[in-house]
């Protein structure tokens, strides 16, 4: 054998080794994050919902620190802000509403561009968002891992700074009469336009999918993903949210702020201060049940780590941890 066929055989072994070390690290590393031997789908959607649980149990600690975590929340409706100006600023002003029939284009590009920003510099700068905290805050509840003081404290806390927050970046764009204040605007007229119903039930989708992006980007991140499996996290869900039309107590701060700031300036009289708090109503309860009931509740009951199918007996088992469950397991998926 020549010496070009002894380097090639040498890396090859190499090579094999050492993805053989690295299949045996990843699986310690999951099986201890789940604290028990099961199957690789098992063991990504288990480690989600821990992750899922840990971050809630330290949110609701953060409220120890009330003006940290005031400031935090602040930074969290600066974000959204930011992105409700950009969205805006694109697909907001394409000609033709997006709410529109045949505003399709319009809606995609309003959606892909923006908020999905917004989720992104939340979840990389560490701030502490209202509507994620209602998943985090409710899983922590449900788990016995916070109390009811500590998790209303932290959505009331996070609720004014989001508020501030978004309000900063309002009273920035109208002062500088940015371009994105007009499409803005018009925005939150068309949402004053909605039904306390049609509102309400908006919001539950927008809670929901909001709480899955937040979740979805926490796992990526201990997981130790790598930007692109963040973004991909959050872009869907977030531009699903957007794209479909549903509201969000926070993205609404922005735009009614900005059309009432906006107003304000021109000495306008189109929006009412009624119909802007009973927007923000009745977005906030649709999002408490579709982030809190549905994303911190439900979903971490229905798919979490307590209800697994094991072994060939297809059996129902509730996991604890001093379980020994049989690596054949499987995720209870109703099949």
């Amino acid at each position: 054998m020549g010496l070009p066929q002894r380097a090639l055989v040498l890396a090859l072994l190499s090579l094999t080794s050492a993805l053989r070390v690295q299949n045996e690290e990843e699986s310690s590393t999951s099986q201890r994050l789940s604290g028990k031997v099961i199957g690789p789908l098992a063991q990504g959607r288990d480690a989600i919902f821990e992750f899922m649980e840990d971050a809630g149990a330290q949110a609701c600690t953060d409220t120890r620190r009330p003006l940290k975590l005031f400031a935090r929340s602040t930074i969290a409706g600066i974000c959204v802000g930011c992105g409700g100006l950009l969205c805006s600023s694109v697909g907001g002003d394409m000609g033709i509403p997006f709410w529109a029939p045949g505003g399709g284009l319009q809606r995609l590009a309003f959606g892909a561009i923006g908020f999905p920003l917004s989720i992104l510099m939340v979840s990389l700068s560490g701030a502490s968002a209202f509507t994620a905290n209602l998943a985090l805050a409710a899983n922590a509840l449900r788990k016995g891992r916070a109390t009811v003081r500590n998790a209303l404290a932290l959505l009331g806390i996070t609720y004014a700074g989001c508020f501030t927050g978004a309000g900063i970046v309002a009273g920035v764009a109208v002062a500088g009469d940015l371009p994105g204040c007009v499409p803005a605007t018009a925005i939150a007229a068309h949402k004053l336009k909605l039904s306390a119903l049609q509102t309400f039930v908006r919001g539950i989708g927008g809670g929901w999918l909001i709480s899955c992006a937040v979740t979805f980007a926490i796992s990526a991140m201990k997981m130790g993903g790598s930007i692109i499996d963040i973004i991909v996290a959050i872009w869907f869900p977030i531009s699903t949210y957007v794209i479909s039309d549903f509201e969000h107590c926070l993205a609404n701060f922005f735009f009614m702020l900005t059309a009432l700031f906006r107003q304000n300036a021109r000495g306008d009289d189109l929006f009412k201060l009624k119909d802007v708090v009973c927007n923000f109503v009745w977005s906030t309860l649709g999002n408490v049940v579709g982030a809190g009931v549905i994303g911190g509740t439900l979903l971490p009951m229905a798919c979490g780590p307590e209800s697994i199918v094991v072994g060939p007996t297809m059996s129902v088992h509730e996991a604890s941890p001093s379980d020994e469950v049989t690596s054949n397991a499987v995720v209870k998926d109703g099949r």
